[in-house]
């Protein structure tokens, strides 16, 4: 029974470092992508880490009866300046292959944003 609650624990800890790998928050250069399996507590974090560096990061999320984003609609503003860095709405996460990405980086003391949205990798 061990063994199956350490297996089960290993493989929760792979799959949210899986999850939260794809985003970069950093006080220059932010690369964040959502997806179906991003959860309520990895937008919350991302939220907190975002205003941490002078992004506010509003979101609006749906979700299924399982917990499962469905869709989200979110602005990023820098704090410092009141701007509005970018806003995007994105549904259908329950397609595997659907996903929103931003990017920004700091210029001259201000966020501005690389792309917004549907950020071709």
């Amino acid at each position: 029974m061990k063994l199956i609650r350490f297996a089960l624990f290993a493989f929760f800890v792979c799959a949210v470092s899986a999850v939260m790998a794809q985003n970069t928050v950093s006080a220059e250069n932010v690369n964040v992508t959502i997806n179906g399996t991003t959860t309520r507590e990895a937008l919350a974090e991302l939220r907190v880490s975002l205003e941490q560096v002078g992004i506010r990061f509003w979101y609006e999320p749906s979700f299924d009866g399982n917990r499962n984003l469905l869709g989200i609609h979110y602005q990023l503003t820098d704090i410092a300046t009141g701007a509005v860095i970018g806003a995007h709405e994105m549904h259908n996460f329950n397609n595997p292959v659907v996903k929103t990405t931003f990017r920004v980086g700091k210029t001259a003391g201000a966020w501005t944003a690389e792309c917004v949205g549907n950020c071709n990798d």
